[in-house]
């Protein structure tokens, strides 16, 4: 299902990824995918990966779309060079979302910066970021129709849509250790948001 979300990740006090993810960024769903990438990484490992890692001009990122058949400055493709470039480039694909984990892990280097998705909670619904530098997975959710201070994503530039309503970045909803990992927390959180929804 189309549930756009964020996938970030942190070393040494910068952010090495940001991928944006256009599928199922429900905590059942990319949510459940960085808890077992967190639950199987070799932290040392995964800190150096991230260390090699760079984001792309949107010249680069348009110059990879053109090798698999866009023609320049085109808007829109069709799902065959879609597909194409997912192949290719999968670390660049909106498809990807919180795979793009396991892919640095193997050595994929060159990504995409979305980290200013935050911003707009009307479209960026969940955000997961990995810090390794705190051993802390920090859980954002959207629809944040309220400013809200001290977190992560609070000071994003806020952009007024078409409509009245201003939706702000993402808010913190839980910040867990690593260590508090495992494989019912996404269950159990989902089972919080329910209820914290149903008292709203």
């Amino acid at each position: 299902m189309g549930t756009r979300n964020l996938t970030v990740a942190i070393v040494d006090g910068n952010y090495k990824i940001a991928q944006y993810g256009q599928w199922d960024g429900y905590f059942s769903g990319q949510g459940e995918i960085v808890v077992k990438f967190i639950l199987s990484m070799d932290k040392e490992k995964f800190k150096e990966a991230l260390k090699k890692c760079r984001f792309l001009t949107n010249e680069e990122v348009e110059n990879k779309w053109i090798e698999c058949g866009m023609k320049k400055n085109e808007q829109w493709v069709s799902m065959d060079i879609s597909k194409a470039f997912g192949k290719k480039y999968p670390a660049l694909s909106r498809d990807t979302g919180s795979d793009v984990l396991n892919l640095v892990y193997e050595g994929h280097t060159e990504l995409k910066d979305s980290y200013l998705f935050a911003a707009d909670s009307l479209f960026c619904e969940y955000a997961y970021v990995i810090d390794m530098d705190n051993e802390v997975l920090e859980i954002y959710t959207g629809f944040v129709k309220e400013p809200h201070s001290n977190d992560r994503f609070s000071d994003l530039p806020i952009e007024k849509g078409a409509s009245d309503t201003i939706y702000y970045p993402v808010k913190l909803f839980a910040s867990i250790p690593f260590d508090n990992l495992n494989e019912t927390t996404m269950k159990e959180l989902e089972k919080q948001k329910q209820e914290q929804e149903e008292q709203n």
